[in-house]
């Protein structure tokens, strides 16, 4: 499986969004934009499915768990999904990603800084620690 996932922020605000995904088993390929149109409003396209997201302020992605410990934010915007996804705080430093799929997967922090990503696959959980 190939993944790339980009965003562009201005002042905080997603002003685009793009995610690509091509999977050995070509059901689950995915290409998706998203790119800010009006205030609240996005123009989002999946897989060749275009529509509006309307009132929604987009500023905390899912790529952004890399990068900062979601204090206090319960819903992230997945680029790859094109939608907003549910982020469970389940203990200090830890939360649990859940996706409209069932992909989840789970952040850990220490510090505020990611330390490990587990993901359940269906041949098994994959952990990237940061070392």
């Amino acid at each position: 499986m190939e993944s790339e996932v980009t965003t562009i922020h201005e002042n905080g605000i997603l002003m685009e969004g793009t995610a690509y995904r091509d999977a050995s088993r070509k059901s689950n390929d995915v290409v998706a934009t998203v790119t800010k149109i009006g205030f609240k409003r996005y123009l989002r396209e999946r897989n060749g499915i275009k529509d509006i997201i309307r009132n929604q302020r987009i500023t905390y992605c899912v790529v952004d768990l890399y990068f900062k410990e979601p204090l206090g934010i319960t819903k992230v915007f997945s680029n790859m999904y094109a939608q907003m996804v549910e982020l469970k705080r389940m203990d200090d430093g830890q939360y649990q990603l859940i996706t409209p799929d069932n992909n989840n997967s789970l952040y850990s922090y220490k510090n505020g800084k990611l330390i490990n990503i587990e993901v359940d696959t269906p041949v098994g959980k994959v952990i990237s620690k940061r070392i």
